[in-house]
């Protein structure tokens, strides 16, 4: 490979890096688009046996936000907690506010394993 040859590569990679990271924002600012307009609706219904359950809303939401969680990189502005300033996990919970089962199972996972 030329050097004239890995610095149009380069350039391309440049340019699809930004294409790739306008999308993912565009994609993001629709899902809290949506999620705004349905968040007024978010309920719970009477479930089986008198115990409540999520409406379709609430699903929704819920849909949502785990799909924000991973869309979003690691370390961005969007993964600080607005309310303690702590960084988030990869999950997009912050461990000062809320637990992130998938973060707390791995936690414990790990140490069951380092103290057999």
């Amino acid at each position: 490979m030329t050097r004239k040859s890995l610095e149009a590569s380069i350039d391309k990679l440049s340019v699809a890096a930004l294409r790739v990271k306008s999308e993912r924002d565009d994609f993001l600012d629709a899902l809290h688009e949506v999620r705004e307009l349905i968040e007024g609706y978010v309920d719970v219904n009477d479930g089986d046996y008198g115990v409540p359950e999520a409406n379709k809303a609430m699903r929704a939401v819920q849909i949502i936000d785990d799909v924000i969680a991973k869309t979003r990189r690691p370390g961005s502005a969007a993964e600080i907690c607005s309310e303690c300033k702590t960084q988030k996990c990869r999950h997009g919970y912050c461990a000062q506010c809320e637990v992130c089962q998938t973060c707390a199972e791995h936690t414990r996972t790990v140490t069951v394993q380092q103290s057999n």
